[in-house]
């Protein structure tokens, strides 16, 4: 059987594992970002974001580790219709977003 080879490129947008990434797949053209909850300003600077896209929220409720899946046609206007409230009790971790 012939393994194909992929590559799959991570941008860290602040030189750092700990600020903003992104990664793309050079079969799928798939981009994932992990965004920190203390980088949320990084949804509004970034065109990237105003695609469809699935998400997940990770955080903790009651000291167990909880999640919350979304999808959207635009994950900027999905952000500004989330609480900040919401992001801010619920979201303790970060935010996956996967898009296209």
């Amino acid at each position: 059987m012939e393994r194909k080879v992929t590559t799959v490129t991570t941008v860290l947008y602040n030189g750092n594992y700990d600020g903003p990434q992104m990664s793309i797949s050079d079969i799928s053209g798939c981009q994932m970002f992990v965004i920190a909850r203390d980088d949320l300003n990084f949804i509004s600077s970034h065109d990237e974001m105003k695609k469809p896209a699935f998400y997940v929220l990770i955080g903790s409720k009651k000291g167990l580790p909880t999640a919350y899946i979304g999808q959207t046609d635009d994950f900027y206007v999905e952000t500004l219709g989330l609480s900040t409230v919401f992001l801010e009790e619920f979201c303790t971790e970060s935010l996956t977003v996967s898009m296209s």
